[in-house]
């Protein structure tokens, strides 16, 4: 099995190196690493596909308004922003785009965070989410929202359909994310159906409704 590759761009060496450290020992990924903005366009274009993520400074010697970064989300390459700047407008740009995380570069504890954040944009890769609602518009929102955190999404439109989904047993699926009020099935007459086959460490319910329930 080929391992996760991780692009991580920071012009200190030193955090570079604990991040690549910690990304082959505790992640068993592979590593790229680059320090300046050019030899991480040549890098990308070389390997896009491949790259499961990116750890990207803002602050690089020949880019320093954070403009690898919207290379990278352009390259719809999930990233996380590891920074020792802070320019709200520069976060505030990068969040709106989708950037997964953005973190300050100011104690150890932030490298473990951005390894945590690496984690869990690789573990989504592997980790499948039921979404369940009547309005097409509001699921296409949610679905959206969720492939974008590189989660694998199916869609379902009631309760009975999921269910079906569900008894297929092709798919491993972690959690059912299910609205309340629907036609044919509702969400509880759902989550029943299907707690009566999976226990809650085999797969998780949450149900959407004006007040957000969580099973």
């Amino acid at each position: 099995m080929d391992k996760n590759k991780i692009l991580i761009i920071d012009d200190d060496k030193t955090i570079l190196r604990i991040l690549k450290d910690k990304c082959e020992s505790q992640l068993k990924a592979e590593v790229i690493t680059a320090t300046t903005y050019k030899e991480a366009i040549k890098i990308i274009l070389q390997n896009k596909a491949a790259i499961k993520v990116a750890v990207v400074d803002l602050n690089l010697p020949d880019a320093t308004n954070g403009q690898l970064a919207d290379y990278t989300l352009a390259k719809n390459i999930p990233t996380i922003v590891l920074t020792g700047m802070f320019d709200n407008d520069i976060k505030e740009r990068l969040l709106y785009n989708d950037v997964l995380d953005y973190i300050q570069k100011d104690s150890q504890k932030s490298l473990s965070n951005a390894i945590k954040a690496v984690d869990r944009v690789l573990k989504n890769y592997e980790t499948t989410i039921l979404l369940v609602d009547d309005s097409k518009i509001q699921r296409e929102l949610l679905k959206n929202l969720l492939i974008s955190l590189k989660l694998n999404v199916l869609t379902a439109q009631n309760g009975k359909e999921a269910l079906d989904i569900i008894n297929d047993k092709t798919h491993n699926i972690s959690l059912l994310l299910t609205d309340y009020n629907m036609p044919v099935m509702d969400g509880m007459e759902l989550t029943l159906a299907v707690r009566e086959l999976y226990d809650k460490d085999e797969l998780g319910i949450i149900v959407l409704s004006s007040n957000e329930n969580e099973d």
